[in-house]
């Protein structure tokens, strides 16, 4: 899964998902994976703790044809901007 990943835009990811090729909570797991082989950077300082749980009910909402058009987004958010039950440097 790596290779189709690592460099891929929103289009590629969604168009795997949609394929069968993963799943939401494949995605998520690749992107942790990422985030701690480069630990040693320290850039990402916090990970949601719900982010599974988010993909889960994402991957239900695919299957059943009701995913809005961002479905499987995965985003990386700077410590200065809020973001509910997370730490902000702001």
């Amino acid at each position: 899964m790596e290779p189709a990943l690592a460099y891929a835009n929103i289009e590629a990811i969604q168009s795997g998902i949609s394929a069968g090729d993963y799943s939401c909570q494949e995605v998520v797991q690749f992107y942790v994976y990422r985030i701690k082989q480069h630990e040693a950077y320290n850039a990402v300082l916090e990970l949601n703790d719900a982010a599974m749980d988010h993909a889960s009910r994402i991957d239900k909402k695919i299957k059943n044809n009701e995913a809005n058009s961002l479905f499987c987004t995965v985003v990386l958010i700077k410590d200065n901007i809020a973001h509910a039950n997370m730490h902000t440097a702001g």
